[in-house]
């Protein structure tokens, strides 16, 4: 039998006999969009935070320490030769300052670089005990440029000789200023910026050693990357999205197979005649698969793009492979389930059939 005769013959089976071809199209499609929008909605989920790692801020560390015994000049110096440090600094007292704004206070930092945090925008290169501030924050304090002095509740000035933008990664600087120390010599943190995501377990056990931790806690470490790998690479995670996938398509393999099955009982007089006709096994199995495999393809289809508008709408965008993945699965899986009834059906033999039928 040609292909576009196989065709036309499935296609003229399937609207003539709807009931099968209507319960084929339900399981499929509620199988379909049941695996999309359950595992699909994990997978969603582990692409977005794997497009976090991507963020120059998941590749940042920091470390701290209250007594400020641990964490001094040295620990800095040897970081910066460390592989796999892009970028590293020591932060030292965190002050609250006063402007001339009566009532407008911010933050002023002090930091070993302060080219690391900062990308000077106006002004000059601040020297030691010299400031520059972030611009998003001028007009909190009254200023119209970025140049002033600023007062800690002490007394203490820190002249503002430049305004800057925070680099990606350190917005924990943002909306206040900086003051450059370059002679500080113990600090409260250190923040460090690694050149990839998976350097940051190994700068951790470098600043471990360098600081010569003697107890566990004594340093306290802070990554949103880390947490976001522990996440995307947990076996749970994984294991979840796979069980629901073996679930759900393995229940509508088995009801395509039990629908199958009443398929070639209910229809077996004219499986039997086309047999007595002179229609070859081969191709009877062939029109027969066709014909099931059609309101299967068609419920998969439609339950992909249902489930990709559902979850673009009020859920987590699908990725598009994925989508694809899963209907063609579920179509072939499907498919050679459906084969074991019509392989039975096309074996028998066809007087008997006509017969009895």
């Amino acid at each position: 039998m040609r292909l576009v005769q196989l065709l036309r013959e499935a296609r003229r089976d399937a609207r003539r006999q709807v009931v099968p071809t209507l319960l084929l199209f339900i399981v499929s499609l509620g199988a379909t969009l049941g695996a999309l929008l359950t595992a699909g909605q994990q997978v969603a989920q582990r692409e977005a935070l794997a497009g976090e790692l991507n963020d120059p801020s998941a590749r940042v560390l920091t470390v701290r320490e209250a007594t400020g015994k641990l964490l001094n000049a040295q620990v800095v110096q040897l970081l910066r030769t460390t592989r796999g440090v892009e970028s590293v600094i020591g932060v030292g007292e965190v002050l609250e300052v006063d402007a001339a704004v009566p009532g407008a206070k911010t933050t002023a930092w002090q930091v070993t670089d302060l080219s690391v945090p900062f990308v000077l925008s106006h002004g000059r290169p601040p020297a030691d005990g010299e400031a520059a501030i972030d611009e998003e924050v001028l007009r909190k304090l009254g200023w119209e440029v970025p140049s002033g002095v600023v007062l800690t509740s002490a007394g203490r000035e820190f002249p503002v000789v430049a305004g800057a933008t925070v680099r990606p990664g350190y917005e924990v600087f943002a909306e206040s200023m900086v003051v450059q120390n370059s002679e500080l010599q113990t600090m409260r943190s250190i923040v460090v910026m690694a050149d990839a995501i998976d350097a940051v377990p190994s700068i951790q056990a470098a600043i471990r050693t360098y600081a010569a931790e003697e107890s566990p806690g004594q340093l306290t470490f802070e990554s949103s990357g880390l947490a976001i790998v522990d996440r995307v690479t947990s076996g749970d995670f994984a294991s979840y999205t796979k069980s629901v996938l073996l679930t759900v398509i393995g229940l509508g393999s088995v009801l395509t197979t039990v629908v199958s099955l009443a398929y070639v009982l209910l229809y077996r007089r004219l499986l039997g005649r086309r047999r007595a006709l002179g229609i070859t096994r081969i191709d009877l199995t062939a029109l027969t698969l066709v014909r099931v495999t059609l309101p299967i393809a068609l419920g998969a289809a439609l339950a992909g793009l249902a489930a990709d508008v559902v979850a673009r709408v009020w859920l987590s965008p699908i990725p598009p492979q994925f989508t694809v993945a899963v209907a063609l699965v579920m179509v072939l899986t499907s498919s050679l389930t459906a084969l074991i009834p019509i392989a039975w059906a096309v074996n028998r033999d066809p007087v008997a059939i006509l017969r009895t039928a």
